[in-house]
């Protein structure tokens, strides 16, 4: 993740990117990884697939709420 925040703050977007989706082939299920791919997807207009990172972080998610913490919102329960 520092790697890849690394490569964002360079403005070297397409860097931030290959190093996200290199730590999702190595755990797919981390949905800090999916969130910070998502936003970098999201500021470079590629909102397909940001949202195709967002809907895996809803479809793994293992408790109602996880979706909420991860977006900083309010617990559902």
């Amino acid at each position: 993740l520092i790697l890849g925040g690394l490569y964002l703050k360079e403005e070297r977007p397409q860097e931030a990117i290959k190093i996200y989706r290199r730590l999702l082939t190595v755990d797919p299920s981390s949905a800090m990884v999916r969130w910070q791919l998502a936003n970098v997807l999201s500021e470079q207009k590629q909102y397909d697939a940001a949202l195709a990172e967002l809907k895996q972080i809803k479809l793994r998610a293992d408790d109602p709420n996880r979706m909420q913490y991860i977006l900083g919102g309010p617990r559902l329960m």
